[in-house]
């Protein structure tokens, strides 16, 4: 039983489904009477309320509100004074009536003076009665005077339909609207057949689609998508309150072209980006060519852990010191971060990510394992689940990227006609900017959403945040050991024989394998080794040392023939080249001679594509990546050639430079 619904004397009532009969009220509860057996019941009020219905042949209490589905409070309010003086004055007469009410209802005589009273008829006064003691005041608006937007009624298999394909198109380009009302009307006379659900007349068809859809076909395929994955429930936002307790990584194209001026070409850049929730820090960040991959995104981690090196023509503001961080922990670590930038240093404890290839890879995952981070998955097209990650792009967007010449926008729509001739930035260029804006400008930003509990009207930064939140801790993580770059990288195993080690078909040797062309001590591996591959740069791999825990690198055999490093991605265009020619892929020296002329660019009818330019523009800028990451290890460029030592030969390099005899004249 619902509403307030009035119980008399002699009612019948419905009680699991029986019949039984009002007798008496008590004050324990009231006194019902079986009506076919005649036996009593006492049965509590809120029982009653709970289980008691009304049979569907008596009709309920008079005083019944209608059902209505609006804020009466707020739709009073928002009546204009005329009306709302009428209707107090109307109240006012009928509080008069309500004076002289006799059985449930006014007498004539009341009603009769009060009409004559206001100039009304009877009937009219009877009618407004009626609607302020059914609808209370609601009842007495002019509904002329209030537009209350209530939705189109139609046809249950009608809605399923529309709903279903709006659903089924919200990932799709934008469409039209008579292709929308066409896949609906096909979709009707397949689940209920020709003519068995008849279409509303135009106008009213229109009004029911875009009151189930949102009237998305008037808008563009972006926003669609935003629509279809906005959540449909409270968005609870995770918080955490120490640092590195939750950290959120994701990945984003950057809306910018960079310039390669050696071979002329422009390339679209991505951004990856660790954020600390807590202090709302920027951890890492690495920019690299679209396609980023596990490995950028493990490497990550060691970027966490390390303090970021202060960089030429950065300002002092950028300096670890400049942040005030409470460090207290040893002269040796000082020391490590005297010359650092001001990036907070933290252990993760939990890692958010959404399902991107990069971050539910094995190397990624493999790399969280082993330092003990534990990783969750945001909502499958949740991106309310990294809000404040959405909110640093957009940031980042609206401060650098915008202003740096070669935007192309975040749409082909808002693409200028000529982005492509307005890039003049290098790679290394925009890194290093975006590197200086999150280091100088971003980390010492006050954010309205960094607020003290202790003092909500105060702002911090990111930085502020950190010093507070890391005090409170009272945890204090160290810079990691440098040579954790080797340990993220991925592992392979093989074997290592006298002629070095062999992984996809290139041959790596150096003295490093020396004691250990054998089977190795692990056996759930087959006795083999592992080393580690950097798919940036396939020139090199990495191997340690069992004797004294030492790495080492052990280069490609024809390392010395190739001017530069190259990628997991040429080498695959590689052999495909090679394989096109009819010659052998897995022959080293092909590979070495069709890498050195794509390197040089040379006239071959094959090299002389746009896609080869892209594809060492991209060889480029992966390996100067993994040699930047390559210098804070304990391992020196492998790809630096050493110069020799000076022979004895007298007439070789011992020269006297002071005693030079001249060159002789012509003429």
């Amino acid at each position: 039983m619902t509403g307030p619904t009035t119980i008399t004397l002699g009612q019948t009532l419905l009680v699991d489904g029986e019949p039984w009969t009002v007798a008496a009220t008590r004050v324990e509860g009231i006194l019902l009477r079986h009506n076919d057996t005649g036996a009593p019941q006492m049965i509590t009020l809120g029982a009653l309320y709970q289980l008691a219905t009304l049979p569907e042949s008596e009709p309920a209490s008079a005083h019944r509100p209608e059902a209505r589905n609006v804020d009466v409070d707020a739709e009073l309010r928002s009546v204009d004074d005329e009306e709302r003086e009428r209707i107090h004055t109307l109240v006012a007469s009928l509080q008069d009536v309500a004076a002289h009410v006799e059985h449930g209802a006014p007498t004539s005589a009341a009603i009769t003076a009060k009409a004559a009273e206001l100039g009304v008829a009877e009937r009219t006064l009877w009618t407004q009665w009626q609607r302020w003691r059914d609808s209370g005041v609601w009842g007495l608006v002019d509904r002329r005077k209030v537009r209350i937007s209530v939705p189109p009624s139609a046809d249950p298999r009608l809605v399923e339909a529309i709903t279903t394909q709006a659903s089924l198109e919200a990932h799709d380009s934008t469409g039209t609207y008579s292709r929308f009302v066409r896949r609906v009307r096909t979709r009707l006379e397949s689940e209920h057949g020709k003519d068995q659900v008849p279409l509303p007349r135009p106008r009213t068809l229109r009004r029911i689609i875009a009151y189930h859809t949102g009237n998305t076909f008037a808008h563009d395929a972006r926003r669609q998508r935003n629509d279809a994955n906005s959540p449909k429930r409270t968005h609870h936002h995770p918080s955490a309150d120490r640092p590195g307790q939750i950290v959120m990584f994701d990945s984003n194209r950057l809306d910018v072209l960079a310039y390669d001026p050696e071979t002329d070409t422009v390339s679209s850049l991505e951004v990856t980006v660790a954020l600390d929730l807590c202090s709302r820090s920027i951890l890492a960040w690495r920019i690299t060519p679209v396609g980023a991959t596990g490995t950028d995104a493990a490497l990550m981690l060691a970027d966490i852990l390390t303090p970021e090196p202060m960089r030429p023509g950065w300002r002092m503001r950028a300096a670890y010191k400049a942040a005030r961080i409470p460090w207290e922990v040893g002269i040796d670590v000082e020391k490590r971060l005297a010359d650092m930038a001001a990036k907070p240093v933290i252990w993760p404890e939990t890692i958010i990510v959404d399902h991107g290839n990069v971050f539910v890879g094995t190397v990624f995952l493999e790399a969280c394992a082993r330092l003990g981070i534990s990783v969750q998955p945001a909502h499958l097209r949740t991106p309310t689940d990294k809000a404040a990650m959405e909110r640093w792009f957009g940031t980042l967007n609206e401060d650098i990227v915008n202003h740096i010449a070669g935007y192309k926008g975040f749409g082909v729509h808002r693409r200028g006609a000529h982005a492509d001739d307005t890039a003049r930035w290098t790679f290394d260029e925009i890194d290093e900017f975006i590197s200086e804006y999150i280091v100088s400008v971003y980390q010492n930003y006050r954010h309205d959403s960094l607020r003290p509990t202790t003092d909500p009207g105060v702002t911090l930064s990111p930085n502020e945040k950190f010093a507070i939140a890391i005090a409170a801790a009272g945890a204090f993580p160290l810079p990691t050991d440098p040579d954790l770059y080797f340990e993220l990288l991925p592992v392979h195993w093989g074997v290592i024989g006298a002629a070095g080690m062999k992984h996809r078909n290139l041959k790596y040797d150096a003295d490093a394998f020396d004691g250990c062309r054998r089977p190795s001590d692990h056996h759930h591996h087959g006795n083999k080794w592992p080393v580690r591959i950097d798919p940036r740069d396939r020139s090199v791999i990495y191997f340690k040392r069992p004797a004294d825990g030492t790495w080492a690198a052990v280069p490609w055999i024809f390392a010395d023939d190739v001017p530069a490093p190259f990628s997991d991605r040429s080498l695959t265009y590689l052999r495909r080249v090679l394989a096109a020619r009819g010659e052998d892929p897995n022959d080293q020296q092909a590979v070495a001679d069709i890498l050195t002329d794509l390197q040089t660019r040379s006239d071959a009818a094959e090299m002389s594509t746009a896609k080869n330019a892209r594809t060492l523009t991209v060889d480029r800028q992966k390996a100067r990546q993994a040699a930047r990451d390559r210098a804070g290890t304990s391992i020196s460029d492998p790809h630096l050639q050493v110069v020799p030592d000076e022979p004895d030969d007298p007439d070789g390099w011992n020269i006297d430079y002071d005693n030079l005899e001249p060159f002789p004249t012509i003429g």
